[in-house]
């Protein structure tokens, strides 16, 4: 069947059901990525003298990756604005480094090691490993616990 005014076709049948499906779909991957923080300031309100536990930074991980995993169906149909917003989901992915506990036992020492390194290269290894320190202190600081 045809829609009279715009000319496209009418879906009916199984269809229909794949378009809810897909709908559902896109329902859980939003809230999946909206209640993330929630938890994760929630967990942080509770464990301030301490650290954030690992279970709860791989549980805020799993969220995002199962959301980014839930909306990535829908991405095919989706236009440009969405998927710059998908992408842009996927890239703050890396901001998990910056967070604790994974800052304290697996990135910092890393990245102290490349500065170590990079000072020792003449004029511009010094540059370099300022630039690289503040670079990530500034988004450890102001970006990785936005959300």
């Amino acid at each position: 069947d045809v829609g009279r005014r715009t000319g496209r076709r009418l879906r009916i049948g199984m269809e229909t059901n794949i378009s809810v499906f897909s709908k559902l779909r896109v329902l859980l991957g939003e809230l999946l990525y909206f209640s993330r923080p929630v938890l994760m300031a929630e967990v942080e309100c509770r464990w301030i003298p301490q650290q954030v536990p690992w279970e709860t930074l791989m549980l805020c991980l799993a969220m995002d990756l199962v959301s980014l995993r839930s909306l990535g169906h829908a991405s095919s149909v989706a236009n440009t604005t969405t998927k710059t917003e998908l992408r842009r989901r996927k890239l703050r992915l890396l901001l998990y480094l910056l967070r604790a506990p994974l800052w304290e036992r697996a990135t910092r020492p890393s990245v102290e090691r490349l500065v170590s390194f990079l000072e020792r290269i003449p004029f511009f290894g010094k540059l370099a490993s300022n630039y690289i320190m503040e670079y990530l202190m500034f988004w450890k600081l102001y970006g990785a616990e936005e959300g």
